[in-house]
């Protein structure tokens, strides 16, 4: 639905927002269900931080045409 409002050189943008969330908001979920239950705090900490600047770089790509 969001390609439709984007301009045409940047419809490429949207394969990689959608992906990107797919894999973020997965994880999350997999974290409140307790899928991750028994991973060692050192995998936590790097899921997180992967994560994070999954979520940065979707911020980056996603306000990068409005700039």
């Amino acid at each position: 639905m969001g390609t439709t409002k984007m301009a045409v050189d940047m419809k490429y943008i949207t394969w990689c927002l959608l992906f990107s969330l797919v894999i973020v908001f997965s994880n999350l979920i997999g974290l409140v269900i307790g899928e991750w239950k028994g991973s060692s705090g050192k995998t936590i900490v790097i899921l997180t931080t992967g994560l994070i600047i999954l979520l940065g770089s979707v911020m980056i790509v996603g306000f990068a045409p409005v700039l």
